[in-house]
């Protein structure tokens, strides 16, 4: 705005006209702001009051469906598709979605998507190491840091890896967390090198490869 009431090349009644566009602009994208902060405020409170049905016990499938029929396709749709998949499964957590295992996520994310990198256009590939980025970046931190994964998992349904017949949890703790955080890059070492150490490999596949490779690296 100081910008235009500034400029030297524009007459006065051109400014006072770009002066009058931008404050429109303005007011229209902070009425939109408002808007979609209640939209949000919404939906996280519709989450609440669902979230101890989204997901069924002893479904041992559940999350492999949920990854397939759900994420998956919307994740390859687009990179802004793949941002909103992270947060979801993102938002899901910090929500504390009962019976929605986090690590159990990751983990069969790891085992049932890998393998399908090398099938994927560049565009997908794209999309799908954007989404592993941002799931990453978020374990990162919790492996980062005992007091982040004490406030940010622990006792959250997330991290729960067995229930018992009375009902009580027991959860992954910390150091069992950084574990598994070190199996997950060791799977992606094993699934990139697989293509990447094989001379005259598929140029599709050593691309997509190194597309994902400069997202998570």
């Amino acid at each position: 705005m100081k910008e235009v009431a500034d400029s030297p090349v524009m007459s006065k009644s051109k400014r006072q006209k770009e002066e009058e566009r931008l404050r429109s602009l303005e007011g229209k994208l902070r009425d939109e702001e408002k808007r979609q902060a209640e939209h949000v405020a919404r939906i996280r409170a519709w989450l609440q009051s669902v979230k101890d049905d989204l997901f069924e016990a002893g479904r041992g499938q559940q999350t492999s469906a949920f990854i397939q029929t759900c994420i998956l396709p919307r994740v390859l749709f687009s990179e802004s598709d793949a941002i909103y998949s992270a947060k979801l499964i993102i938002i899901l957590h910090q929500q504390r979605i009962t019976l929605f295992q986090s690590l159990v996520f990751i983990d069969k994310l790891f085992i049932d998507v890998l393998p399908l990198i090398c099938a994927l256009t560049e565009n997908e590939a794209n999309a799908m190491g954007t989404f592993l980025q941002i799931l990453l970046s978020h374990a990162q931190r919790w492996h980062s840091d005992s007091g982040i994964f004490e406030k940010e998992c622990e006792g959250f349904p997330g991290l729960v890896s067995k229930t018992r017949q009375d009902k009580t949890t027991e959860s992954v703790n910390y150091e069992s967390f950084r574990r598994l955080c070190f199996k997950w890059q060791m799977r992606l070492h094993t699934a990139f090198n697989s293509v990447l150490s094989v001379e005259n490999n598929e140029y599709v596949q050593v691309r997509n490869c190194l597309v994902v490779m400069t997202k998570v690296g």
